[in-house]
């Protein structure tokens, strides 16, 4: 409650302050004016700075001004909002978190996410959306959005708005060039087809060489990328009633490996001793060969993580071994690929190391106006997205390394002492299909209503096919030149044969993860309502309300079975229905016409899930699981939120500035945390561990924070924007934490830490300058700085990225049918990771997965998502 009452206070004093403000302006009535922006949040158009919300919204003209090309570009500009490109360790473009308000989902699993993207107001899985051309907006909402926007809305929501055909025929063509082979080109062509048609046609391409050298493999570039993307839309007015939109965009990724290392313990850069032990065999064993091994001091980098040397940066990405391997999935010699076993596209199955994806949109949206002011709204949309990647998951060089009785217990026996080259085929594909009613009322009335319907059918499935290379270096003592590396056992020196002793069974040529198949299948239907009323000319009380089910089926694959092999018939089928009811409320004052004071209360729930693995446990093991997991057995219950919000939105200078401040505090409850070998009594009455992530609840944790966005004209030709967020987390009681019990030794040690991987503090300032040189040409500069500050890599908040400042620059002329402009990015080429992450070394080098009692649960290494680099370049724009 203090934190409210601070709150309060401050906004009490923020108010004083901007009401004096506008009061001494008044009189400058006449000067130059804030451009109004449009906003189709609350599915209703109304102005950014009357919707009592918060909310950031990029208009087409400011998205070419910042130069945005894709949604991480948004991150500097929106407060309390970030987009991770770091998952599993990676820097890809494969899984995006939208993390809002430093609520960090815990999860890559597409249907699992804390938010949801909307494209024209249609649900999607995943949060891509391809080319920016074709964004008219992007608005960005931040808060609990289940009330309007439905399932997966815990803590925000972003609705891309796509542009509409222009009134008469025009185009333009589009290119760009930069360093480290960037490129860009598009053409757009728009206009009627007739009275009542018109038609926008997009194509464009992307390509990047990428900015890093492979110290590992000769040529090789890490971080290249290339996207062809194509869109049509088609507008239908037979009269101005009457408003039909039909749209349909595809595009293809194809990306090598990603930008990216780690560090181990023999990397030199651990400096802290954190409390946990892992098991690894130790050097001492050598010389007696009793193939022990010894629980020893976890060591990893505390504080600001170092910046990688060249040197240091260097993956397994050229491997012949893992090559072949992959070419032997691919052609389906050992693993079939699981196409037409669920209701998804087919998955993109690359070739090399790194992303391929395709997707493709489409959408139908009709607006009916009545002539008593009343509107129908249908949308129906259907989007596919299917992406695969072959990843080196150990994120740097482990293959041919020879560790002189080092190393873990991870692949049984001594042969752990000759690590693992670990990779993996991940292969994702899902599909959405939707549709929404929506009635409202007129809006020109002092009551006001709107009605809805949706429903939502979601499928997600994945096929990993993992390669845990085993194998001894290729030094001509332990063994020969193998395309299919074997592990030996050294105990073949007390009888039997070198040939008979690979004791790490077929890896390299069979895996540990050879059926690791996931799927969910999601059918979300919702009623939602809204009332709208003007208790009196200055106040305003909105209250919407959603019913949902949520319908979800979760399962597996069999292992392969026969000769040829097939995919195994669905396990582990779990089904449950998770209802809920969210409400908000809002109270909207507007003292005058150029301030609005509101005051919200929402709620959100986190989609319900399922522990598969303990459906085969008796009633007394599942007990057992259960007093280690919140209670949560089989099934998981919602993750649940509500928050408060008071906001201001204020006009000054007389019309030429604007400023938006919002308070909040969000309680989360329930919260899904995963845990590693949760241990209970097997049948035969002796200790058993499960394997694998099971997800327990009824963890605790709070939010809370400040967010500040602005723009002030200060004359003709200069303006400036800028934000500020202070985003804070709080983890509270029964969150329990594999990151802390395996660097730790204390899963409860999470206790008051923050959530990881997004920047508590963030900001950004801008200066614009625009002058006619003369009636047909513009001046134009624009100079942005970012602030981003440090990112933990795990909630055990030992290693961090120290805080990044970047500049950017962009200056050039325009003209009537031209654009010209020079650019650069990152002009002061900061260092500061794009994310870090703890995670699981399959190699063997960091040790074995222990007991979870005694030992870490799981080895540790840490991961590291490398900045983007300075890049100078040129893009010009023509238009006819």
């Amino acid at each position: 409650m203090k934190l409210i009452y601070k709150m309060a206070a401050f906004s009490v004093a923020i108010s004083i302050m901007l009401f004096s403000t506008n009061n001494i302006t008044h009189a400058q009535e006449g000067m130059l004016a804030i451009e109004e922006i449009t906003v189709t949040a609350r599915k209703k158009e109304e102005s950014l700075a009357d919707a009592p919300y918060t909310i950031t919204a990029l208009t087409s003209q400011q998205i070419e001004m910042r130069g945005i090309n894709q949604l991480s570009d948004v991150v500097g500009y929106t407060p309390g909002f970030f987009y991770s490109d770091n998952n599993v360790g990676k820097n890809s473009r494969t899984h995006k978190r939208l993390i809002f308000r430093g609520m960090n989902p815990r999860t890559d699993i597409p249907t699992r996410q804390a938010s949801t993207m909307f494209i024209d107001g249609a649900a999607t899985v995943g949060a891509e959306f391809g080319g920016i051309e074709n964004v008219e907006r992007i608005e960005v909402l931040k808060g609990p959005q289940g009330a309007h926007f439905g399932r997966a809305t815990y803590t925000g929501a972003i609705n891309i708005v796509t542009k509409d055909p222009g009134d008469e025929f025009s185009g333009s063509i589009n290119f760009e060039a930069g360093k480290y082979g960037t490129q860009r080109a598009g053409i757009v062509l728009e206009g009627p087809l007739g009275d009542s048609l018109g038609y926008r046609l997009t194509t464009s391409t992307y390509d990047t060489d990428g900015m890093y050298d492979n110290a590992n493999v000769e040529g090789q570039k890490l971080g290249a990328q290339s996207t062809d993307d194509f869109a049509l839309t088609v507008v239908f007015e037979p009269s101005d009633r009457i408003k039909v939109k039909a749209r349909y965009h595809s595009w293809e990724d194809s990306d090598g490996p990603d930008a990216g290392t780690a560090y181990d313990y023999r990397s030199g850069r651990h400096n802290c001793s954190p409390g946990g032990t892992v098991e690894r065999w130790g050097a001492a064993h050598m010389v007696p060969w009793d193939f022990g091994a010894d629980n020893v001091p976890v060591t990893t980098v505390c504080g600001k993580v170092p910046v990688p040397t060249a040197s240091e940066i260097a993956q397994d990405t050229g491997s012949a071994r893992a090559l072949k391997l992959l070419g032997m999935r691919i052609d389906e010699h050992l693993f079939p690929i699981a196409n037409g076993i669920r209701d998804v596209p087919d998955f993109m199955v690359p070739d090399h190391f790194g992303m391929e994806r395709e997707a493709e949109e489409l959408s139908i949206a009709i607006d009916i106006n009545f002539d008593n002011g009343m509107n129908l709204n249908i949308i129906t949309a259907d989007h596919e997205n299917a992406y695969s990647s072959h990843n080196d998951l150990d994120r740097r060089v482990t293959e041919g390394l020879y560790l002189q009785g080092m190393g873990g217990g991870m692949f049984g026996s001594w042969g752990a002492n000759h690590p693992a080259d670990a990779s993996d085929l991940r292969m994702n594909s899902m599909q959405d299909s939707s549709i929404e009613f929506r009635l409202s009322s007129s809006q020109d009335q002092k009551f006001r209503w709107m009605i809805g319907y949706s429903d939502v059918d979601m499928d997600w499935f994945t096929q990993n096919i993992g390669s845990m290379i085993v194998y001894y270096p290729n030094d001509g003592l332990d063994n020969s030149t193998l395309t299919t590396p074997v592990c030996y056992n050294p105990y073949y020196l007390f009888g039997g044969t070198l040939a008979g002793s690979n004791v790490c069974g077929n890896y390299g040529d069979v895996t540990s993860n050879n059926n690791d198949f996931k799927w969910d299948t999601v059918n979300t239907s919702s009623y939602y309502a809204s009332i709208e009323a003007d208790i009196s000319d200055n106040l305003t009380l909105s209250l919407d309300v959603r019913k949902q089910d949520d319908d979800v089926t979760s399962g597996g694959l069999g292992p392969y079975t026969g000769t040829p092999k097939v995919v195994g018939s669905p396990v582990n089928v779990q089904q449950a229905n998770f209802k809920s009811t969210l409400p908000r409320v809002i109270l909207d004052y507007k003292p005058n016409d150029r301030q609005t004071i509101y005051f919200s209360y929402s709620e959100g729930t986190l989609p319900g899930l399922f522990n598969p693995a303990l459906a085969s446990l008796s009633e007394s093991q599942l007990a057992e699981v259960k007093a280690q997991t919140g209670g949560a057995g089989v099934k998981i219950d919602e993750e649940t939120s509500e928050n408060i919000e008071f906001g201001i939105k204020s006009s000054i200078m007389d019309g030429r500035g604007f400023i938006a401040l919002a308070f909040y505090q969000t309680d989360l409850d329930n919260v899904h945390t995963p845990l590693f070998s949760v241990g209970y009594t097997g049948d035969d009455g002796l200790p058993a561990v499960l394997s694998g992530n099971t997800t327990s609840q009824g963890g605790k944790a709070e939010l809370s924070g400040i967010e500040l966005d602005g723009t002030i004209l200060l004359n003709d030709f200069w303006s400036l924007d800028f934000t500020f967020a202070k985003n804070d987390s709080e983890i509270k009681s029964g969150f329990q934490s594999a990151d802390t019990f395996d660097l730790m030794g204390d899963r409860n040690a999470v206790i008051g830490n923050e959530f990881s991987r997004y920047p508590k503090n963030s900001g950004s300032l801008s200066a614009n300058y625009s002058k006619e040189v003369n009636a047909e040409m513009t001046r134009f500069t624009r100079v942005d700085y970012l602030y981003t500050g440090k990112m933990y890599a795990s909630n055990a908040m030992l290693a961090h990225t120290g805080s990044g400042q970047k500049f950017n620059l962009r200056t050039g002329i325009e003209t009537g049918n031209f654009r010209v402009e020079a650019y650069c990015t990152n002009c002061l080429d900061d260092d500061q990771p794009k994310g870090l992450q703890q995670m699981y070394d399959l190699s063997g080098i960091t040790g074995g997965f222990g007991d979870g009692a005694t030992t870490a649960a799981g080895p540790r290494i840490l991961s590291v998502s490398l900045a983007d680099k300075r890049v100078v370049g040129v893009r010009a724009t023509y238009k006819f």
